[in-house]
């Protein structure tokens, strides 16, 4: 997602999109969550991963 070659991972809530970074770590694989943008589509069936 963010281009350093680590796997990151996003969630989708009503209350707000959040991007996790990866970190390579196996105790800890994901930083504290981002804020992000990004525009979901009206109809959630929609979505393409």
């Amino acid at each position: 997602m963010n281009g350093d070659g680590r796997s990151d991972m996003i969630g989708l809530s009503p209350t707000g999109n959040w991007l996790y970074q990866g970190t390579g770590s196996w105790s800890t694989p994901f930083k504290r969550r981002e804020a992000m943008g990004l525009d979901l589509p009206v109809n959630g069936s929609q979505l393409v991963f």
